[in-house]
């Protein structure tokens, strides 16, 4: 399948780059106006953002905007997508929203990503069966939160002395969900595995996160390797997924490869090309040391359940989700 990438100032394109050539395609990538071929195209995507007229090109295949930011309200929008709008049927996101208004001249669909591709072996392995010794909450990263990251004097601790939200003074909220969780298990002298890896970016550095968000040196720990994080969650079945930037994080395709139980971030209507089938939701600024608590007679359950999960990215091939692709373009 032969696909042109008409690029913009998305940073991120590389995502639908990789999925595109991981399931086979012939990409061809298009830098500014001149550099667009004549040739016949199966798909043409177009970076949303930019900045050149090509209204006036022999554009000879199925149009489809695009944007790979994590964001699903980004829109970015440049004279080239906006001059060509009404010529476009679909526009393609990482994540999109059931229902945006944004959006409300095309239809919605998922970009193919090649991380969807990554994990067929590994999900086709045999794995411990939960017991009562590995049935561990289990969670590394990076420290990053929902909301802006502000100028200094913009964001206040919270009066209840929280230490994972800070508050501006029109009660607009950077809210961290990893070291909240992390929190509420040392809270309770609930045990877990793993931690957050902080790095010398200004919003990830231990400095920076201790400004807003309290003493979080407590939940420093080293980066590891992904064989690494693959053997702990071997072996430490209850898999969490809290939100970063935005909700979804691609660590929840390894927790569905390794048949973790999920505990996910409230992802609202999110949506992707796969996510996983079974999970336990966790809502904003919920203990999770007391959900933990609350829904252990459902863990020999969930994880059977998540046995589909596991199944999802042990059946896919690159024939296979250029397939599912394909089939949000009809209708």
């Amino acid at each position: 399948m032969d696909v042109l990438l008409i690029l913009g100032k998305d940073n991120h394109y590389y995502r639908l780059l990789n999925g595109l050539t991981g399931c086979g395609c012939n990409v061809v990538i298009a830098k500014n106006a001149e550099s667009i071929p004549l040739s016949r195209f199966n798909y043409i995507f177009i970076d949303s953002s930019i900045n050149y007229s090509i209204k006036n090109k022999n554009l000879n295949g199925l149009l489809i905007a695009f944007d790979c930011e994590d964001d699903p309200k980004h829109l970015n929008a440049g004279v080239g997508y906006l001059e060509m709008q009404d010529q476009i049927k679909f526009y393609a996101k990482l994540v999109y929203l059931e229902k945006d208004e944004n959006f409300s001249k095309h239809k919605l669909i998922a970009i193919p990503i090649y991380n969807y591709l990554m994990y067929t072996s590994v999900a086709g392995s045999e794995l411990p069966n939960l017991s009562y010794k590995n049935a561990i909450p289990c969670f590394i990263g990076t420290p990053t939160f929902l909301g802006n990251m502000p100028e200094a004097e913009s964001y206040i601790k919270s009066k209840d002395g929280v230490n994972f939200a800070a508050y501006s003074p029109n009660n607009t909220v950077m809210y961290n969900q990893r070291i909240h969780w992390l929190d509420a298990l040392q809270k309770d002298l609930y045990h877990y595995v793993g931690g957050i890896v902080f790095k010398n970016e200004p919003n990830h550095s231990k400095e920076w996160q201790t400004n807003y968000f309290g003493d979080v040196s407590r939940f420093e720990i080293m980066p590891i390797g992904t064989n690494q994080h693959l053997f702990m969650l071997a072996n430490n079945k209850i898999g969490l997924c809290p939100t970063g930037y935005d909700r979804i994080s691609f660590r929840v395709f390894d927790l569905m490869a390794m048949g973790n139980i999920i505990y996910f971030t409230d992802i609202g209507k999110r949506k992707m090309l796969y996510l996983p089938e079974v999970y336990y939701s966790v809502p904003d600024f919920y203990d999770l040391a007391n959900t933990l608590f609350s829904s252990k007679r459902e863990w020999k359950m969930l994880y059977e359940e998540s046995k589909k999960n596991r199944e999802i990215m042990r059946t896919n091939t690159p024939s296979k989700v250029l397939m599912d692709f394909k089939r949000q373009l009809n209708g």
